[in-house]
């Protein structure tokens, strides 16, 4: 398989791994091109061929770029369709736009071989939520998992428990238990975990570990062959992963999303360093 350049297809470029890439592109030495959803409304022409044999994807910029899936493999950080991109529709038609605009992108970004590109709306690809990610995490690594409920509210067996969090089964942010208990029929909450909170960077097969506190070497590698084999397993190739660690591993979530991991000092070199590289061993 010869060494095709990358296409980096982001619905931010704000997004951290895509920033990164633009705050770095003299670290590249791939020819690698970004475009955002937002790019690809308004600034590209769109070119596409469709026989019985092969569906050729070539979206054009002026006279001066041609994208196409036939020379270009694709990184796709597409994590969600942000509304600010249907803003100059009418009301009637947002929707309608929106849903066009997921249909094309899960069709095209199919058409590239690449990574994260196999949703049918064109995101990252679906995340396991809260309880999926728990039970599967359980029973494949063996490790503490929060205890939650999830029904009826007046069945709530957890209600009475300290550091309680109440949430929605796909919110990967909330781990604060001072939220009141919400007035509703059904419910979702969760022990919080014990501990101090670690995250964890994943790129391929390679880890960034991300602690405000000193934490043991033992503990340091466990952290990492547990996230290694969550990429192996489940085959994310970018996320974060959230732990929380007193005297044991106690595992929070994983999340698509790089918030925490992007304020580590050394962010932006582990991303240069191991992006392409682990990339392209995908490819292969």
């Amino acid at each position: 398989m010869k060494k095709n350049k990358i296409l980096i297809t982001t619905h931010s470029l704000s997004e951290a791994i895509t920033k990164c890439v633009i705050n770095n592109r003299q670290y590249f030495d791939e020819t690698i091109a970004i475009v955002s959803l937002q790019e690809l409304m308004t600034d590209y022409t769109i070119f596409d061929e469709l026989t019985d044999s092969k569906n050729i994807i070539r979206w054009n910029k002026g006279n001066d770029l041609c994208i196409s899936n036939a020379d270009y493999y694709l990184l796709n950080r597409v994590l969600y369709m942000p509304h600010s991109l249907f803003n100059d529709f009418i009301s009637q038609d947002k929707e309608y736009a929106q849903r066009e605009l997921e249909a094309y992108i899960g069709f095209s970004f199919n058409a590239f071989i690449g990574v994260g590109n196999k949703s049918p709306k064109g995101s990252v690809g679906d995340i396991l939520s809260l309880p999926q990610q728990w039970d599967s995490i359980k029973n494949k690594f063996n490790i503490n998992v929060p205890h939650y409920y999830w029904g009826p509210n007046y069945h709530n067996h957890l209600k009475n428990c300290d550091e309680l969090i109440y949430s929605s089964i796909y919110n990967y942010l909330n781990w604060s238990s001072l939220n009141n208990l919400p007035y509703q029929n059904h419910v979702f909450c969760f022990n919080k975990p014990k501990g101090k909170p670690v995250f964890v960077l994943s790129i391929g097969n390679q880890q960034l570990v991300n602690s405000d506190f000193e934490f043991s070497l033992e503990i340091k590698d466990e952290l990492c062959k547990i996230v290694a084999g969550i990429y192996y397993h489940y085959g994310y190739f970018i996320f974060e992963a959230l732990f929380f660690i007193d005297d044991q591993i106690n595992f929070a979530c994983i999340n698509h999303e790089i918030i925490q991991s992007s304020k580590n000092s050394n962010y932006e070199k582990f991303v240069c360093d191991n992006l392409i590289s682990e990339f392209y061993k995908c490819m292969n």
